[in-house]
């Protein structure tokens, strides 16, 4: 059988161009479209509907609640807007950033109130007084930069700093640069609080000698060892304005007996000072002529017969004592008017306590006129130091008394003391009577 003969390619199926066949290929059919879907109950379309319905109406409550919410927001924000806080000067918000800060040395530097909003912020920041506070603990670093962060923004306003350290602490390289950061700013100097400092920190404060003419007020507590021989410290010796000092030694040596604290003691107004030997604290009393106010602690050491100390401006005197004579009968205050007595130590005597302590001797070669008296005794006593006559002996000897403030227990035994005596009675009559813990 012959060879079946090839069809021959058309002209008109080939390319002009190239000659490609160009005659189309044959593909498979298309599949056929899937048969349409059986068309759904109307009960199935209902439930859809209602499906659909429930949605919208979820949708519907949840975007009146947002916009419930928001109306109320807006409200508050634009009622806070409105406040009159909001309204405030900064100078007189700046005030009142001030007396919210806590007492010194508490206080920490202000950096909680730049938070809050940028118009506190600004407030905050332009606020010298705000930062005049620097509390600075030897070999914290955290100290040391918020220090310098305060020192440059309380410009050229009067100083407050507080300098303590660790039990222990031995001046290192960053302690240096800390001491050397402040002493550069010495005559800002307003305020001093020296805690707990070892005696070789305060050595090194010399270099602000005759550099502290706004120095007020000095605090000192130090942490030096009986054995630890004395080094003079002349660091505060020149200070024209400072008015007040507090001294705590605590279980430590102390630094004003041992005669190395050097002080303007003549200008001093008002001393604060802890547990002394009464012989020891005439021995500074006899330098203070312009003491004004006195608050110490006294030792029950016996020192015998003490030299009289004149104090011409001494007005008010607080006294934590024994019941025996110590510094009351070494005491001339011809200007005393306030006194406040604390009692401690149980000890036999026969006198009544105004006698015993000595009281009526400083009275008598005094002349003052006592106004207003506190006589308490000690919490930490268990037994009662003082009874019915000695009340009524202190109430016989300041005729003149407008306030009385006793303890609980001496309260109790007022009724009893107006009641035996006439004196006291008439006395007790006139003036205002407080009891306190």
């Amino acid at each position: 059988m012959p060879a079946p003969t090839p069809n021959p390619i058309q002209p008109e199926a080939l390319c002009l161009n190239c000659g490609a066949d160009l005659t189309p290929t044959r593909s498979p059919a298309p599949p056929s479209p899937p048969p349409p879907a059986a068309p759904r109950t109307l009960a199935q379309l209902q439930t859809d509907l209602a499906a659909l319905d429930a949605d919208i109406a979820h949708t519907h409550a949840a975007l009146t609640a947002l916009l419930a919410r928001r109306r109320a927001t807006q409200a508050t924000a634009q009622a806070l807007a409105g406040a009159p806080v909001h309204r405030l000067p900064m100078e007189l918000l700046a005030k009142i950033f001030e007396h919210t800060l806590p007492a010194f040395p508490a206080s920490q530097p202000p950096f909680a109130l730049e938070r809050v909003c940028r118009r506190w912020h600004a407030v905050a920041r332009g606020a010298s007084a705000l930062w005049a506070g620097i509390a600075l603990t030897l070999g914290c670093a955290r100290d040391l930069a918020a220090a310098e962060v305060c020192l440059s923004r309380a410009s050229g306003r009067g100083l407050e700093i507080s300098i303590r350290a660790e039990d222990g602490y031995e001046l290192d390289k960053a302690g240096h640069e800390a001491l050397a950061l402040l002493m550069a700013h010495s005559e800002r100097w307003r305020v001093v609080h020296l805690d707990r400092l070892p005696i070789h920190v305060l050595a090194h404060l010399g270099g602000i000698r005759g550099r502290l003419p706004a120095l007020e007020r000095l605090c000192v507590s130090t942490t030096a060892e009986e054995d630890e021989p004395p080094r003079e410290l002349t660091a505060f010796e020149i200070a024209p304005r400072l008015s007040s000092l507090e001294v705590k030694s605590q279980s430590y040596a102390d630094v004003l007996t041992r005669g190395s604290l050097a002080l303007p003691w003549g200008a001093l107004t008002r001393l604060t000072i802890d547990r002394h030997h009464a012989r020891d604290l005439c021995a500074l009393l006899a330098h203070c002529a312009n003491l004004e106010h006195l608050d110490a602690e006294l030792s029950s050491h016996v020192d015998g017969l003490i030299p009289p100390v004149l104090l011409p401006a001494l007005r008010s005197l607080a006294l934590e004592l024994p019941q025996h004579a110590t510094l009351l009968p070494a005491l001339i205050t011809p200007a005393l008017t306030s006194a406040s007595f604390t009692v401690f130590g149980a000890a036999p005597r026969h006198d009544p306590w105004h006698v015993a302590s000595g009281l009526a001797v400083l009275l008598e070669q005094s002349g003052c006129a006592i106004r207003r008296l506190a006589l308490k005794v000690d919490a930490f006593e268990r037994e009662a130091l003082l009874g019915a006559v000695d009340l009524a002996g202190v109430l016989g000897v300041l005729p003149g008394l407008e306030e009385l403030e006793v303890s609980e227990g001496l309260g109790e035994m007022l009724g009893e003391v107006g009641a035996g005596d006439e004196g006291a009675r008439e006395v007790l009559g006139r003036c205002r009577v407080t009891t306190s813990a």
